[in-house]
């Protein structure tokens, strides 16, 4: 997306702002800053150690009294984002582990405000929490409900989450274990619940939310981190039970691709099938030996101390590679590897850090230790998760970007056989998955060169009334029925079924509430520059289109602001800030979901304010819930 980064001049702190940190960090004082609003934030905030050298790829390590700064800290300028690639034009670098608090006008130490803790999206490649549409003053100094809100930065790409397994005959713990992205995020959740008290919140009342791929971070913790949220009690004999986990009190998921499985680490067989972080380090090596060629072109980490030397490759090389894999698309990625693979870098399910797949639901096994049997819990709680009206605009026209043959009526059928085996013949027969019948109403900005002498198999439907090439992103009858189709079945399957199917299992292990909703105001500005599929003039209201309203930010990127777009935006301020300090989102008709409520609160277009059915048409009973993977928890 191309939201900026948040300018933050060179300025000194204010006089009324200095926070002490906790007794862990040696009372660590800090200072921050006027924003919007009246807010103080504090920026650029270390949460952990800085992962470099030794620490590359390696669990994050929490600050100390003696290793935190001295004096005064002047929280006044944001950090350098995560690495996330090697054309990359802003301020990265692999010491990026800090955060950034805002703190309404008048608090004290003894307000105990709500705190939201936000995860940023960018399929864990990008992003970052000082993006400029995450600022958090209109949250912050909401009036009905003032909150403290917290953004941050995690290890990203390769960096955050690369996987590799020791070797195809060994069956001993990975030589990079991944997840390090999430540990980051798990550490920053440490770092609130020792210190927010100081900025004036409560760590016993934390919403943790995200989008995108923050969404996917928070369901993680959620369902599936034990050492994030869990219960321990004794299910027979006697001894010690660890303590239980809270490190946070409620979860907001914008646009968690829940029909996304994770890549399945956890044996000895799963591992063999997931090739990736050795595809990665032989592109390393390819990289390195160029440089040098006394380092071998393949297999270059395999000498006596491997996590060294990959501690020493240049960012440079690991960035390159990155690329390399990072540029194939959502599509092409779901023909090479199916539906666990879509997402190159992301969390794997290694049932040691991430037990369980947030599909399943709530987390629950027993531990047995001799006579002495205990349980350990996913703790419930209120949860707010919803999706935008036509999600698979955006990865239907990034694939088309990529590579306009990714998705033509010819390719669309081999992408269904890969990720969807066997069910790919029952997709099709359903007319708004099917390539050849989207044809005819397929818009423009699909496939707009399309071109029956270079792809004639994809190009024999008829041109309506406008040419192929031309400009007007609402011809439709022009574009391509394979990208159409693949929108249409991402927003339906991955998005809006798989949520539904989610907040359902959630209802059946707890009586917390679970509510849900759709957001469908139409666009008035595009949040990727140069995606067609997702302009004003397409209408789609794409995956992350909600983000400027959930902020309060999306005045600051249209101008003027239309009056209704600036009251879906404080409803929905409203709604999250009163979800974070209650757990409901206080908008009357939006009522939770539940057996006889199955309808999600639509914020936006036609019918705002009104509840819209999901289920019947996105086809869920019919369809994607009889197939994988939304069938094998059913």
């Amino acid at each position: 997306m191309i939201f900026p980064l948040q300018q933050a001049h060179a300025q000194g702190c204010n006089s009324t702002s200095p926070v002490t940190l906790s007794s862990q960090l040696g009372n660590a004082q800090l200072c921050g800053v006027t924003d919007n609003g009246g807010t103080t934030v504090y920026r650029g905030i270390p949460y952990a150690a800085p992962p470099v050298g030794a620490l590359r790829w390696q669990a994050p390590q929490a600050l100390t009294a003696s290793s935190i700064w001295k004096g005064t800290l002047q929280a006044t300028q944001f950090a350098p984002v995560c690495p996330q690639s090697a054309t990359s034009n802003t301020n990265q670098s692999e010491d990026c582990l800090y955060l950034n608090v805002w703190v309404p006008s008048g608090t004290t130490q003894t307000s105990k405000l709500p705190v939201m803790v936000f995860i940023h999206g960018g399929a864990f490649v990008s992003g970052a929490g000082s993006l400029d549409v995450y600022n958090g003053s209109a949250l912050a100094s909401n009036a009905s409900n003032p909150t403290i809100v917290v953004t941050l930065n995690y290890r990203l790409g390769a960096l955050g989450f690369l996987y590799v397994n020791q070797g195809p005959k060994d069956n001993s713990p990975p030589l990079v274990a991944g997840n390090f992205g999430l540990q980051d995020q798990q550490l920053a959740l440490q770092w609130v619940q020792q210190n927010i008290a100081n900025f004036g919140g409560n760590p016993g009342n934390v919403t943790l939310f995200g989008e995108s791929a923050g969404a996917m971070s928070v369901g993680l913790h959620l369902t599936s981190i034990p050492s994030s949220n869990a219960t321990y009690s004794v299910v027979k004999g006697s001894g010690t039970l660890p303590p239980n986990v809270s490190l946070f009190q409620k979860a907001l998921m914008e646009s968690n691709p829940y029909g996304l499985p994770y890549r399945d680490v956890s044996t000895f067989a799963a591992r063999l099938l997931n090739p990736l972080g050795v595809n990665f380090l032989q592109r390393v090596c390819a990289l390195m030996n160029q440089q040098n060629s006394t380092i071998p072109a393949k297999s270059c980490w395999t000498g006596p101390n491997p996590m060294a030397f990959l501690q020493s490759v240049p960012l440079e090389a690991i960035l390159t590679a990155q690329d390399d894999i990072s540029g194939i698309s959502f599509a092409e990625n779901l023909l090479t590897g199916g539906l666990s693979n879509a997402l190159p870098w992301a969390p794997v399910y290694d049932n040691s850090f991430v037990v369980n797949q947030p599909l399943k639901g709530y987390y629950s096994s027993t531990v047995t230790q001799g006579t002495f049997q205990y349980s350990v819990k996913s703790t419930p709680m209120p949860v707010l998760m919803g999706f935008n009206q036509n999600e698979g605009a955006t990865f239907a026209g990034l694939a088309e970007a990529a590579d306009p043959l990714t998705l033509t009526n010819a390719s669309y059928p081999t992408l269904l056989l890969v990720g969807y085996k066997l069910a790919a013949g029952t997709i099709q027969g359903v007319s708004d998955y099917n390539a050849t019948q989207m044809s005819a109403s397929a818009p423009n900005y699909y496939f707009d060169n399309c071109d029956p002498t270079v792809d004639p198999v994809s190009c024999t439907f008829p041109v309506q009334s406008c040419s192929s090439t031309s400009t007007d992103t609402t011809c439709t009858g022009t574009g391509d029925g394979g990208a159409l189709a693949f929108s249409n079945l991402t927003t339906d399957d991955i998005f809006k079924c798989a949520n539904l199917q989610a907040a359902n299992t959630y209802l059946g292990q707890s009586s917390n509430a679970i509510y849900g909703y759709l957001f469908a105001s139409p666009p008035i500005l595009d949040p990727y520059g140069t995606l067609p599929s997702c302009s004003v003039e397409s209408g789609n209201v794409c995956h992350g289109n909600e983000l400027p309203y959930v902020f309060g930010t999306v005045g600051n990127f249209a101008y003027p602001l239309p009056a209704a777009d600036s009251a879906v935006s404080q409803t929905m301020v409203n709604a999250w800030s009163n979800f974070a300090a209650k757990g409901t989102p206080g908008v009357s008709g939006w009522n939770p979901l539940s057996s006889s409520n199955q309808s999600v609160y639509t914020l936006g277009g036609t019918n705002n304010g009104q509840l819209t059915a999901i289920a019947g048409p996105s086809n869920c009973t019919t369809l994607w819930n009889t197939i994988y993977p939304l069938k094998s928890n059913n």
